[in-house]
C-alpha cells in the first residue's frame, strides 16, 4: 500500500510539474495568479515545475525520502495557515491548505508504510 500510494502521489506531482514548466501561465491562472513578467513566468516554472517535478521524481525514484518531501509539504501547509492570519482570509488559500495537508498526511503514513515494510523485507525489526 506505501509504495503504491508513493507512486500514485509521484505521478500527480510530476504531472502538475510538467503542467506548470510547459504552459506557466495557465498554471497560474489555475490557483489565481498572473504571470506579468519575465521574471514572473520564471518564478512560476521553477516553483510550480521544478519544485513539483522534484518532488514527483524523489517520490518515484527514490520513495525513502518520501518523508522529507511530506516536511515540504507540512511546510507548505504551514505557511497558508499564516497566510490566512496575515494575509486575510480566501477561499483559494483554505482549499489549498486542506489538500497540502491532506497530501502531507498521505505521504508521512505512506513514508512510514514504505520503511516497515523495507525493514520488514531487510529482516531488521
Amino acid at each position: 500500500m506505501g509504495r503504491t500510494l508513493l507512486i500514485v502521489l509521484g505521478l500527480i506531482n510530476l504531472a502538475w510539474g510538467l503542467f506548470a514548466l510547459a504552459q506557466p501561465t495557465e498554471a497560474a491562472s489555475w490557483v489565481g495568479l498572473e504571470s506579468t513578467t519575465a521574471a514572473a513566468t520564471g518564478e512560476l516554472r521553477a516553483l510550480y515545475g521544478g519544485l513539483f517535478v522534484a518532488f514527483g521524481v524523489t517520490l518515484l525514484v527514490r520513495p525513502q525520502w518520501a518523508g522529507a518531501v511530506a516536511i515540504a509539504y507540512t511546510g507548505i501547509a504551514l505557511t497558508r495557515v499564516l497566510s490566512l492570519f496575515l494575509d486575510g482570509f480566501e477561499t483559494f488559500t483554505l482549499t489549498a491548505l486542506g489538500v497540502e495537508g491532506f497530501l502531507a498526511l498521505l505521504l508521512f503514513k505512506a513514508a512510514s508504510t514504505h520503511l516497515a515494510s523495507a525493514k520488514s523485507e531487510a529482516g531488521r525489526p
